[in-house]
């Protein structure tokens, strides 16, 4: 039997799974007072996330679709980064990625990987806490 989902109940499976790992990350980098590294959006970032949400999309054995992937990137970032224009952090990551960005790809690499052994072995997926704490990238935090 196939079932026939609509857009809001396909990102609504999708986000479950993959917000859950990134919002867990984002608690353990939050202080006190709400503020976070301000590697939070640098590229390496923004290219975990989207390495992440990729790899929930094809764990949630949703069809390989570019506009639900689209939409669900962009609600990530307007989940994990509230105050910024989740739109000009697509344009970011798509222009980046575009032109080949290092930092963008190895974002998404350890992202992916990270969902992999989360599902595999019941890692919880860490990384992303490891590079924004890390004595050379920590320095600054933002609200």
């Amino acid at each position: 039997m196939r079932m026939n989902l609509g857009l809001e109940e396909v990102l609504g499976i999708a986000s479950g799974f993959s917000f859950s790992g990134l919002i867990v990350q984002l608690v353990y980098v939050t202080d006190e007072n709400g503020n976070k590294p301000a590697a939070i959006l640098n590229d390496w970032s923004l290219g975990y996330v989207s390495g992440f949400v990729d790899a929930s999309i094809q764990a949630s054995s949703i069809p390989d679709n570019s506009f639900v992937a689209q939409r669900l990137l962009l609600r990530a970032f307007s989940v994990l980064f509230p105050g910024v224009n989740s739109q000009s952090l697509y344009r970011r990551l798509v222009r980046l990625q575009d032109a080949g960005s290092r930092e963008i790809y190895a974002g998404m690499t350890r992202g992916g990987a990270d969902v992999s052994a989360w599902l595999t072995r019941s890692i919880v997926p860490m990384s992303w806490v490891d590079y924004m704490c890390a004595p050379d990238v920590c320095e600054s935090a933002i609200a």
